[in-house]
C-alpha cells in the first residue's frame, strides 16, 4: 500500500504588517495540511506585488531579481523535499524548513535501529538470538522496498 502526501510551496506579501507601504515576503510550506512559515527577507511596495500570481509585478530589474530569488527558493524548497523522499525520511513541513535551513535533525529509521543493535550485539549475544534480529531486519527492509 503507497502513502501519497500533499505538498505545496506558496509565497505571500503581508499586508496587514505593511510598513510605509512595504510589505515583507514569506514562503509558506504546506504538507498534508500542516504548515511552515519562512520569512524571506525581502520587501516589496504593496502596489508591485501581483495577489494572483504571488510574484512581482512588472518587467522592472527590481521585480525581475525579486521573482529570480523566488523561483531560486522555491527550487531549493522543492530540491529539500526531494532529498528527505529520497532518504525514506518523514516529510513535514517543519522537516523541509529546517533542511532548507541546513539545520536538519538525524531521524533514524526502523532499519537504522536494528542495524545499529546487531552491530553492537555481535559479541553480546549467542548466535542463535543474534540471527533472530538478522531476520527481522531482512523482513522489514523487504517490506519497506515494497511501498
Amino acid at each position: 500500500m503507497k502513502t501519497s502526501s500533499t505538498f505545496s510551496i506558496f509565497f505571500w506579501a503581508d499586508f496587514s504588517r505593511a510598513k510605509n507601504e512595504y510589505a515583507s515576503i514569506y514562503a509558506r510550506i504546506t504538507v498534508n495540511g500542516k504548515r511552515a512559515t519562512i520569512s524571506l527577507k525581502q520587501k516589496i511596495f504593496v502596489k508591485d506585488w501581483d495577489v494572483h500570481k504571488n510574484r512581482a509585478r512588472g518587467s522592472s530589474q527590481k521585480s525581475r531579481i525579486l521573482n529570480n530569488y523566488l523561483d531560486e527558493t522555491y527550487n531549493h524548497l522543492f530540491v529539500c523535499y526531494r532529498d528527505l523522499m529520497t532518504e525514506n525520511k518523514l516529510i513535514t513541513s517543519q522537516a523541509i524548513k529546517a533542511r532548507y535551513f541546513g539545520k536538519d535533525e538525524k531521524n533514524h529509521s526502523i532499519l537504522d535501529i536494528i542495524k545499529y543493535h546487531n552491530e553492537d550485539m555481535v559479541n553480546k549475544l549467542k548466535w542463535g538470538t543474534q540471527k533472530n534480529y538478522f531476520t527481522t531486519q531482512k523482513y522489514i527492509s523487504k517490506f519497506l522496498l515494497k511501498l
